[in-house]
């Protein structure tokens, strides 16, 4: 039987620029996330759920976690200072299989639930009953520069209109694509720490989040890990935070993820 925990996190960044970190204040992000009412229901559904603070103050750790205790009542909360962010992974994933967790669902503090989500519970039941199913995206509906067409034998039809694809990550990385990144998915941790993040991964001691995810791209490249994909797209970010070029129009994002919010 599968039991689902998660990963997710909000940070303060340091003052100073460092890649991948601007230092932008995130908390809007956690509020914003609140009022996501598909992705709340979706981390009620989760057999333990967590939400952790990296580098960020107490008082501003306490305020957030009270705001999504209200909505989330059952999450548990971590802080993490003073480490680099693949170590509060690694120290989470340790906990995570301390409690008894068998695989976790994967939600960055900027992505935010665009699908349908009674087709996202299809899914979600579809992943928990299914011992092999390892891994499945949830962040872009199929690899970009792949034709559809060419995977039909790996098609997997859940109802008439939702579909998955049994695919590797080397099937992901057509045209220098990512092979594997830190969007939205749903894995087998043990697997996961076979296939991508092993102990030689983290004794690296990568240091900043653009490093951090291209090596995340050569290990699940490498070991060509199992990545399902889906016809449909659940999650998306609006790059509101983070660095040019990737926030080159924040500006555009803001109004968008304003629009979903305010239509659910």
């Amino acid at each position: 039987m599968k039991i689902i925990g998660n990963f997710s996190q909000t940070y303060q960044g340091k003052d100073n620029w460092t890649p991948g970190n601007d230092g932008k204040d995130r908390s809007f992000l956690v509020e914003s996330m609140l009022r996501d009412k598909n992705q709340v229901k979706i981390r009620n559904l989760l057999d333990y759920h967590t939400y952790t603070f990296h580098n960020l103050n107490r008082e501003k750790s306490i305020e957030l976690a009270q705001k999504i205790k209200k909505q989330i009542p059952k999450t548990v909360f971590f802080q993490y200072n003073n480490m680099y962010f693949i170590d509060t992974i690694r120290v989470h994933f340790e906990h995570l299989k301390s409690k008894g967790i068998t695989d976790v669902l994967w939600i960055q503090d900027d992505e935010f639930f665009v699908g349908n989500y009674d087709q996202f519970l299809i899914l979600f039941d579809f992943y928990k009953k299914n011992k092999d199913v390892l891994h499945v995206n949830l962040f872009n509906s199929f690899p970009e520069a792949a034709d559809p067409k060419q995977f039909e034998q790996f098609k997997i039809k859940l109802t008439n209109d939702l579909w998955v694809y049994n695919l590797n990550c080397n099937d992901w990385s057509v045209d220098n694509k990512m092979a594997l990144d830190h969007s939205a998915c749903i894995f087998n941790l043990d697997y996961f720490l076979e296939k991508v993040y092993t102990i030689e991964f983290f004794s690296k001691k990568i240091s900043d989040l653009y490093r951090l995810e291209g090596a995340t791209h050569e290990s699940a490249k490498t070991s060509n890990m199992q990545r399902y994909a889906c016809n449909k797209n659940f999650f998306r970010s609006f790059n509101i935070v983070g660095m040019i070029p990737s926030t080159w129009d924040a500006e555009r994002g803001k109004q968008k993820l304003e629009e979903l919010l305010a239509n659910q």
